[in-house]
């Protein structure tokens, strides 16, 4: 901001490309080929960032929750972290990766977020086809 003094006030000029956006702008989510991409707003930065995360992950988070949680008892990331692994190599996947997708999840209704208590996750028989069907109807991004 740039401010001008006068006689009794400070006037303060706020210019354009210093207005953040609103938080409910974001994130933003995506597909790539066959992976999530999660548009994020940095308060720090003052930027938007980019995560991608391979569908596999959606795969591992969305059954390791079915059989790990409920709204009774929700599951903290701490603990879910180790449980989300490779199905080829059984090394744990980044943290971000399973983060952009426990975002996606719960911006699209299929998992609750209580706070510091953890996620639990909607089971229903149809969980499987809702969640493909919300993932047909992300937006694609090229290149």
């Amino acid at each position: 901001a740039i401010s001008e003094k006068t006689d009794a006030t400070t006037i303060a000029t706020v210019r354009s490309d210093e207005i953040a956006p609103t938080m409910s702008e974001y994130p933003k989510f995506f597909r790539h080929d066959d992976k999530l991409v999660m548009i994020g707003w940095s308060k720090k930065g003052r930027t938007e960032y980019k995560h991608e995360a391979p569908r596999i992950v959606l795969k591992v988070l969305v059954s390791v929750l079915s059989s790990n949680c409920s709204a009774q008892e929700p599951i903290t990331f701490d603990k879910l972290l180790p449980l989300i692994t490779d199905p080829k190599t059984g090394g744990v996947f980044p943290a971000y990766y399973v983060r952009s997708f426990l975002r996606w999840l719960k911006t699209i209704g299929i998992v609750t977020k209580y706070g510091h208590s953890g996620y639990s996750i909607e089971n229903s028989q149809e969980l499987e086809t809702t969640i493909n069907s919300h993932w047909r109807r992300l937006g694609k991004l090229d290149g």
